[in-house]
């Protein structure tokens, strides 16, 4: 496993794409003889490595990248890998990054580390949304030291390994657009596609750079659409923060909701709430748009307007789509039906869906609870009780309400109910999915809180319960 030129990935971005990288070494941390890794340690590959890092024999040399960004609105062209070294190796055919692994070109006088807290939040995090299959970084182990962070309150350091088909980003495009460089712009897209798309290259010819952009978007709006429907909040969803593959980056400040609430935003410097939980998809579709800008050399702009036209329907889509299976709504009953009955039908699945959030906001219920209790509700002798679920749902109620509040809820489980009843079966619930998530609520600070005392104990606990998931 270890990272040596005999080793180099010949299809990795860093062999491909060597514009964009230049060699870096890791700058080994103190070594405590303390590691932890994913699937507690199952793969000696991973277990390895952590050895690897912890002894730095033989050196380990990597790989980083420059890249531009948009943060919070505003064009950054300086950034990069500050803590992230690309490693020359494979993983399962996937790139193998350390995050934390030292200072590199682009830490700009930072110190390129990760601290614990950080570091155990991306895995839980990465590691749940996988488990949730929600596309995402894998995050595959990690290494704590006894070093100390000055610039990070003096928190405990650690180094997170982390595999992905490809950590390219939006931003790689904006630094080559930055330069006018529209032929390197070219090969990060042939690349792209050769990855995503490897049994199709040969025939991939004049409209390859639009199908490029409609992957991108694609895939961005299947991700978003899944990260709204679980109520997962991201945090900041910079430019240089987005994957060119679709994939959950950087996720170590992120969170799932606890309760519904569109303008959720914990980042202390999003204080106009640029990157709030209900803006996700908008944000998304900035980023695309960013995208398409860089393109403006390879592919002209009637054909990227249309693409970016898609984003919007196809997020609908996937979102309609993944919030109802969390209700048990199944698509059976809409492919039956005529064209005309299957857009009246996706109209009044909208409105359930748009009314079940508005309902679940007003009523102060956990969001996960409630895909719970209605997926799962009291039920006697003759099938579901409407009094009983309506009492149930109420008793975990966080606010006061009203006759109007009681009211509306029960119109809407009336019309829930009628929807599932034209179902010829109602689709599985999704009960697990809803105990993750719920799991992640019960252990997901614990775990972060007794690390800090060398107590991994709650974080075996979460990894023990997704595992059982899987």
């Amino acid at each position: 496993m270890a990272p040596t030129k005999s080793t180099i990935a010949p299809d990795s971005a860093p062999m491909k794409l060597p514009f964009l990288y230049q060699e870096n070494r890791y700058t080994p941390v103190q070594n405590e003889n303390n590691c932890q890794s994913i699937n507690n340690g199952s793969d000696p590959r991973i277990n390895d490595l952590i050895k690897q890092l912890a002894s730095n024999t033989p050196a380990i040399t990597g790989y980083v990248s420059q890249y531009s960004g948009h943060q919070f609105g505003t064009f950054n062209p300086a950034l990069g890998d500050g803590r992230a070294l690309t490693l020359a190796q494979s993983f399962d055919g996937n790139e193998l990054q350390l995050k934390g692994s030292g200072p590199t070109p682009f830490s700009y006088g930072n110190d390129g580390r990760l601290s614990l807290k950080n570091a155990l939040s991306e895995y839980i995090n990465c590691t749940i949304l996988s488990a949730l299959k929600v596309p995402t970084v894998a995050a595959l182990g990690l290494y704590r030291s006894s070093d100390r962070l000055q610039h990070q309150g003096m928190q405990k350091a650690a180094v997170l390994i982390r595999s992905a088909p490809s950590f390219l980003r939006i931003g790689h495009l904006e630094h080559l657009f930055l330069g006018n460089n529209h032929e390197a712009i070219q090969l990060v897209i042939d690349y792209c596609l050769a990855k995503q798309f490897p049994t199709q290259t040969s025939r991939l010819t004049e409209n390859k750079n639009q199908l490029f952009l409609a992957d991108v978007i694609e895939r961005s709006a299947l991700l978003v659409a899944s990260w709204q429907a679980n109520g997962f909040y991201h945090d900041t969803l910079n430019s240089d923060n987005f994957s060119l593959f679709g994939l959950t980056l950087d996720c170590n400040n992120s969170r799932f909701l606890s309760h519904y609430d569109p303008l959720f935003c914990t980042n202390p410097i999003d204080d106009k709430g640029r990157y709030a939980f209900a803006q996700q998809p908008r944000v998304t579709l900035f980023n695309l748009q960013v995208l398409a800008q860089t393109l403006s050399g390879v592919l002209d702009n009637k054909t990227r307007q249309q693409c970016l036209a898609q984003f919007t329907p196809r997020y609908h889509f996937h979102f309609a789509r993944k919030l109802g299976q969390k209700l048990s709504l199944s698509d059976s009953l809409v492919n039956r039906q005529s064209k005309q009955q299957q857009l009246l039908q996706r109209r009044q699945d909208s409105q359930l869906l748009s009314d079940f959030l508005q309902l679940t906001y007003q009523l102060g219920i956990e969001y996960w609870r409630m895909f719970t209790l209605l997926t799962n509700p009291p039920s006697g002798p003759d099938g579901l009780n409407s009094a009983d679920l309506t009492a149930s749902i109420l008793q975990y109620s966080k606010k006061h309400l009203n006759k109007a509040d009681i009211s509306q809820l029960t119109h809407w489980l009336a019309c829930y109910q009628q929807r599932l009843a034209l179902q010829s079966a109602a689709k599985a619930p999704q009960q697990g999915d809803n105990q993750l998530i719920e799991n992640w609520h019960k252990y997901y600070q614990l775990a972060l809180s007794a690390a800090q005392r060398d107590d991994f104990s709650p974080l075996k606990v979460l990894l023990g319960q997704i595992d059982s998931h899987q």
